[in-house]
């Protein structure tokens, strides 16, 4: 019985190793480049305004509330829609889904430079998170289709290399093109490039369509019940929901406030609150991938590391952050902004380990609405915080959330083992 438990083990991990789909090189390398160009203007929409909140501030007359609502609303429309938007990625196509959410991201960008008050400027930017809503699932569900599972931590992590180095570009290129043509035509330009690089995703092919053509796609009918089923009964992935949402929290909260702390409190002017912002931000082009190639190698040996390194990650983080505000230290906060970007590659891998490949979108999106949906409280957070405690001590007070957040991950460590392994079985099940 248990030569024939080891044999099954092997064969479940055979299965998940490899590719759901093989693909020549020089095509691999043009659609991971299409998507990470997506990520990176994804970002560049999204975070290129956060220096811009002090010139909106003054020439709409903001609340420090009010301008963490602009930071927050952005979540909530990822929130919304990032559920039903990844079911529809699994049951219809990847590939055009990312093309549609390109081109509505982009149009909302445009639109924000034109709004004349606080309400439609809001309206705007929630836009633009519904636009972004599924991108990152269902971005992610192509990418591990294309790479074998122990490849995964690492090519995450360069997927999001491109966040990193969306927000440094869009903060330095917004913050010294408002000085110049105002504030509207730097977050009209950001939208620009999406329109053209959406219709360019039109040529990624079906990972449904490549897998059938192929004869390697099994007949499994998604329903919404279904995926509910498999979601609901994973522990893993439900505690991942509420602890990487508190993550992205804080994290979400300290990118939108930056800037604002360099100006304010530093009392630095836009463009140089701008560089300074966007140079805390690039440190995830080597960060993120180093976590993941870390990830990888920790889960090589122990499959719980996946959980356990962010952790880790996460205390080690809320100390530097707390340090380096109260300092005022850049090289500290720096070097916290470097160590943040270690843990998203680790958890993203998790989302599509925990359940079956066609599962993929579903699970990333179920995270990802955790994430944006506590989420969106970190930037009003730190905006009442602000105006009752003062900036500073807001930035501070923030670092309770990795705290808990450590703890949280630790957990999961301890069961998450249990639910990969469940999760391999149902792929490699004959019929399935």
């Amino acid at each position: 019985m248990k030569s024939q438990d080891t044999k099954k083990k092997a064969e479940v991990d055979l299965t998940a190793e490899q590719p759901l789909v093989v693909l020549p090189t020089f095509k691999i390398v043009s659609y991971v480049s299409i998507v990470w160009l997506l990520y990176f203007i994804d970002f560049v929409a999204r975070f290129g305004v956060n220096p811009l909140y002090p010139l909106i501030q003054k020439e709409l007359t903001l609340s420090d509330p009010q301008v963490g609502l602009l930071g927050s609303v952005v979540l909530f429309g990822m929130a919304v829609l990032v559920l039903p938007l990844s079911y529809i990625a699994d049951r219809w196509s990847r590939s055009k889904l990312v093309s549609l959410m390109a081109l509505v991201w982009s149009a909302c960008s445009i639109t924000s430079g034109f709004a004349s008050n606080f309400v439609l400027l809001l309206f705007a930017r929630c836009g633009l998170g519904v636009g972004e809503a599924s991108f990152a699932p269902t971005a992610t569900s192509l990418l591990t289709s294309w790479f074998k599972r122990s490849q995964w931590g690492r090519v995450l992590g360069f997927f999001n290399s491109a966040a990193s180095l969306g927000i440094f570009v869009g903060s330095v290129f917004s913050g010294y093109m408002a000085v110049t043509y105002g504030w509207r035509a730097a977050v009209i330009a950001m939208g620009i490039p999406g329109i053209i690089l959406g219709l360019l995703a039109l040529l990624i092919p079906d990972v449904k369509k490549q897998r059938a053509q192929a004869g390697t796609a099994k007949e499994v009918k998604l329903t919404v019940g279904s995926a509910a089923a498999v979601i609901g009964k994973n522990k893993s992935i439900l505690f991942l929901v509420l602890f990487y949402g508190i993550y992205n929290m804080a994290t979400i909260a300290i990118i939108v406030w930056m800037p604002m702390y360099f100006t304010r409190v530093m009392e630095m002017t836009v463009p140089r609150a701008a560089t300074f912002a966007g140079i805390a931000a690039i440190l995830g082009v080597v960060g993120y991938p180093l976590g993941g190639y870390l990830s990888d190698l920790m889960v090589k040996r122990d499959l719980r590391l996946r959980m356990w390194f962010p952790s880790l990650m996460a205390v080690v983080v809320a100390f530097l952050f707390a340090a380096g505000f109260f300092l005022k230290s850049i090289p500290i906060i720096f070097l916290a902004s470097f160590l943040c970007t270690f843990v998203n590659p680790a958890l993203n891998a998790s989302s599509q380990e925990l359940v079956p490949s066609w599962y993929r979108s579903v699970s990333l999106g179920v995270i990802i609405f955790g994430m944006q949906f506590i989420g969106m409280l970190g930037p009003y957070l730190i905006g009442v915080l602000s105006k009752n405690f003062g900036l500073l001590n807001a930035m501070i007070y923030m670092q309770v959330a990795f705290v808990i957040c450590c703890l949280g991950f630790l957990y999961i460590g301890t069961i998450y083992c249990n639910d990969c392994q469940r999760a391999r079985e149902e792929e490699a099940a004959p019929g399935t």
